[in-house]
């Protein structure tokens, strides 16, 4: 009886190890996933603001797919917002210059 106690104990240690793993991995992809999206960090200073090594980083975008979809949209996403960024700032130029000149824009 000892015996099955101290196998359903591992098991539940086996559980609570493996669960604070896939949180930790958990929240370890979506700080990643923040700092690409909302940031201009590159890969190799996101790997050293969350500890791991670049190596790591490809590694799971290659091997996880859902990770590397994560990633792509992220970056899509990045994308996005220097574009609406650089056509606001262009705009902001522009309404200046026509301003200066004494112009309508």
């Amino acid at each position: 009886n000892n015996t099955k106690y101290y196998q359903s104990v591992s098991y539940f240690i086996y559980l609570y190890k493996n669960t604070i793993k896939v949180k930790f991995a958990i929240k370890l992809a979506e700080c990643i996933l923040q700092m690409i999206g909302h940031n201009m960090y590159t890969v190799a200073e996101i790997c050293r603001a969350v500890s791991i090594s670049c190596k790591t980083f490809y590694e799971k975008k290659n091997t996880k797919p859902e990770f590397c979809a994560a990633v792509e949209e992220a970056i899509d996403q990045h994308d996005e917002a220097l574009v609406m960024l650089a056509r606001m700032s262009l705009k902001k130029k522009l309404e200046g210059y026509t301003k200066a000149l004494g112009m309508k824009p």
